[in-house]
């Protein structure tokens, strides 16, 4: 944590003491820094060639920023090639990745059935849209959330209902077969 806190100011430093008649070389060195400070840290590694754990870690990961399109942006997930396809921008990919994990979300929602259950079939399903897609906050000490009616009689089970250690559990199991569907669709099978 010391080697990331000083750093800067060690590189300074060392510079000032390396090329102490060289202004113009020490001003570029610090105009580099300057700008590599600047730049997004963003992997660019390849998400599909990660291993399935790792793969359903980053998927999990990608769901709770749906919110927050600049921390979607940053995602491994957002070099997915769908996502790379469909736009050139960082925010662009966040959106089309948003929109992405979206569709595989509404995809674990069981056929025919309504708009809302309480059964088995659909907890997977509830953990992730309402919290993700339509935003509710199901343990929030705030009163008054608004929501229509589905989503309230969501929000009501959820608190009457569901533990929150049982939502999170069943968060991370629906990641994981959201992971599945994305690496069955990056695949192209």
């Amino acid at each position: 944590m010391a080697s990331q806190i000083f750093a800067e100011p060690l590189a300074r430093l060392f510079d000032w003491l390396a090329f102490p008649r060289h202004t113009s070389l020490s001003q570029q060195r610090e105009e580099l820094r300057e700008t590599l400070e600047l730049l997004p840290r963003v992997a660019t590694l390849d998400p599909l060639a990660l291993e399935e754990a790792e793969f359903a870690r980053l998927t999990r990961r990608a769901i709770s920023h749906m919110g927050d399109l600049p921390k979607l942006a940053t995602s491994p997930l957002a070099h997915l090639p769908l996502v790379l396809a469909s736009s050139e921008t960082p925010i662009g990919r966040a959106q089309a990745l948003k929109a992405l994990l979206t569709d595989c979300i509404v995809r674990l929602k069981p056929a025919g059935k309504g708009e809302f259950g309480t059964t088995a079939e659909w907890r997977f399903y509830n953990a992730l849209y309402f919290p993700y897609v339509v935003g509710l906050k199901p343990y929030a000490r705030r009163e008054g959330q608004q929501a229509d009616a589905i989503a309230q009689q969501a929000l009501d089970w959820f608190q009457t209902a569901v533990p929150e250690r049982t939502l999170h559990n069943w968060q991370n199991t629906a990641a994981k077969l959201v992971a599945d569907d994305l690496k069955m669709a990056g695949s192209g099978s």
